[in-house]
């Protein structure tokens, strides 16, 4: 997932696997709250 997702490394995987996949979604749907409830 790190490599097919080049998003993944501007967020910083050090934050946490979980989070940074739902962060990248955020990015891409534009919303924050939405999105995250969706995934998680």
């Amino acid at each position: 997932m790190k490599n097919e997702c080049p998003k993944w490394k501007i967020l910083g995987g050090a934050e946490g696997t979980t989070m940074s996949k739902g962060r990248v979604y955020t990015i891409d749907g534009g919303k924050s709250t939405g999105d995250n409830s969706l995934i998680a």
